[in-house]
Parts: structure tokens; sequence; C-alpha cells
């Protein structure tokens, strides 16, 4: 499935989510997890817990942390909990460790077919400028996936945790349907405009307000707040097809 490219409505708009949309983050979390079992402190005070969860692998449909870990069945106490996921909150939202994130199957040829159609590209994502710029200007370069061009763009929350991610998206998904409204002022249809998250939650607010927007589901993990989307495109985890 390609974005169709609509004549007469100025410049088709793809807007991609990041993690678990174009990048399988659970290599992320799978090393934050291995730097943390790692700590001196962590095998002293619990040594019982880093041998148990030594072997623990996060699988691409894991959501973050917790889903592995309660997978491998391990009982502890709160303040190990706390003192994992504390650590994993610190460096999953942040540079140090984006790295390790793989684009999923066929998302780099997908990306890089729709610009040379022309296509204008957004990536459109909950990660927070302040700690996750760098990273994510990184591994986009890295990985060969268009970036920063006068057809591509980079939109990122300014401060962590300023607003809500589906709120955050909400607006600037109307920010982007009203630019380019206006520059189709004579055309009576809505722009071209397709939007690629994997988040069910966020899906549902954004159909919900009613944007003239083409939604395509990214079914590959998410957070278990919303129900699943229907009646929308779908691309599934075993990869990006054309």
């Amino acid at each position: 499935m390609l974005v169709e490219v609509e004549r007469g409505l100025g410049r088709p708009v793809a807007v991609f989510d990041l993690d678990s949309t174009l990048f399988d983050v659970s290599p992320r979390t799978q090393n934050i997890l291995r730097e943390f079992l790692a700590l001196p402190q962590i095998r002293k005070d619990f040594a019982a817990e880093v041998e148990f969860l030594r072997n623990l692998v996060i699988l691409p449909q894991d959501w973050g942390l917790r889903q592995g870990v309660e997978r491998s069945g391990l009982k502890s106490t709160e303040i190990f909990y706390r003192a994992l996921r504390e650590y994993w909150r610190k460096n999953f939202f942040s540079s140090d460790f984006m790295h390790f994130d793989r684009p999923y199957d066929g998302a780099i040829e997908y990306v890089q077919a729709l610009a040379a159609k022309n296509i204008e590209i957004f990536y459109l994502t909950g990660r927070d400028e302040e700690n996750m710029k760098a990273g994510t200007l990184r591994v986009l370069a890295h990985w060969g996936f268009p970036l920063l061009s006068a057809h591509t763009h980079l939109m990122m929350k300014p401060i962590k945790g300023s607003v809500d991610d589906a709120e955050f998206k909400e607006i600037e998904l109307r920010k982007l349907v009203q630019k380019h409204l206006a520059a189709t002022a004579t055309s009576t249809e809505a722009p071209s405009i397709w939007f690629f998250e994997n988040e069910p939650i966020i899906i549902r607010r954004i159909v919900d307000a009613g944007l003239p927007i083409k939604v395509v589901w990214i079914d590959t993990t998410h957070s278990g707040r919303a129900a699943p989307p229907t009646g929308l495109p779908i691309i599934q985890i075993d990869g990006w097809q054309f």
C-alpha cells in the first residue's frame, strides 16, 4: 500500500510516528535492562533478581519493559521494581540508547519511495527535543531515512511531559491540515494527508476529531489503553509492504 498521489491538491503529505511505527524499540529496552542488571549496586543488592532476568529477551511485541518482566514470572520487592522502572524511564526517554533501535522491515524503503514521489514527509513523535532530538536525528540519518530537507520535517515536543502525546499530535495535525487547506484554497477537496501511527488511543483521538486525514494503523505493539481500531488500512509487524 503506497500513499496515493492525488493531483490538484498540492503536495501530498505523509506523517509518521517513530517509536513502534518506523522503529522497533525493543532492542533499546533490551540494552537498558542489560546495563541495569550489570550495575554493581544492583548486582550486590538483588543478586537473585539479576540471575533470574539475565536471559530475559524483550520481544518486538512487548510494550516497554513491563510485559517482558511479567512474562518472566519474576517475584521481587517494590524497591527492586521501582529501581528498574526509574532506570528504564530515565534512559529510554533519552538519546543514550536510541542507537539500538532498528527499523521494521521495509520501513526505510517505504518512506524513501514516498519522498521519491515528491510526497512531503513529517516525522511526528512524542519524543522531546531537550532529551531526544540529537539521538533521533542521528538514528534517522544512520538508517537513511529522508531527513530535514525543504520537504522533510521533524516534529517533537519541546519539553518532556509538557503535553500528552495524543493531544500534542492532534494539535500538530490540526496545524498541518490548516496549512495545507490554505495552500489549496482554490480546491473544493481536502488536502491529501496520511498519518501512520501504532497507538490506538492516539488514532481514536485523531479519528474522533474529524480531521480530513487518512489514518493507517501500524499493528506492532501498543499500550492497551484503547482497543485496536477497525475499518482502517493496516500495516502489520511482519513488514511494511508497498
